[in-house]
């Protein structure tokens, strides 16, 4: 019995207690709802449409939250505006790639920004503990051509 085959607000297989009542204002069964929608989704038609009404959600829905955030985050953590982001560009400062992440001097009070990083590249920072001596000693282990193997020098 699926869902078009009851009367509204009626269930003939299932409890009262299975009965809900939707945003629009009429009552029906959730579990036979349930399935006449898994039926509806496993169509061509029907699973295109489920898709496309989801990309579309995601996409309002994704577009204004992220945007948003976004751009408070680094008002309230930066002190930046929209405009300032903007004119920062989205060029990393280190290798040239995309970059959105907004590098900044850390336990600075307010904070200091110094520009604008690529993911990989604010991460590679981060894990050298924002420290220059430990990048130099890791450029310079890097232009070393010689390694070490067993122990033997080359």
């Amino acid at each position: 019995m699926g869902i078009k085959d009851s009367a509204p607000g009626s269930c003939p297989t299932h409890p009262q207690e299975k009965l809900i009542k939707g945003k629009r204002g009429y009552t029906y069964c959730k579990v036979c709802h349930r399935e006449y929608q898994a039926k509806k989704r496993a169509t061509t038609e029907g699973h295109q449409h489920a898709l496309e009404l989801g990309r579309k959600y995601e996409e309002k829905r994704r577009g204004k939250r992220t945007a948003y955030s976004h751009m408070s985050h680094l008002r309230l953590r930066y002190n930046i505006t929209p405009e300032q982001r903007k004119d920062m560009g989205y060029a990393c400062a280190i290798c040239g790639e995309y970059g959105r992440d907004v590098d900044h001097v850390k336990g600075s009070d307010p904070p200091i920004v110094r520009g604008v990083l690529c993911s990989a590249c604010n991460t590679g920072i981060g894990k050298f503990y924002h420290d220059p001596e430990r990048l130099r000693a890791a450029a310079a282990y890097l232009e070393n051509p010689c390694a070490y193997i067993g122990g033997i020098a080359c």
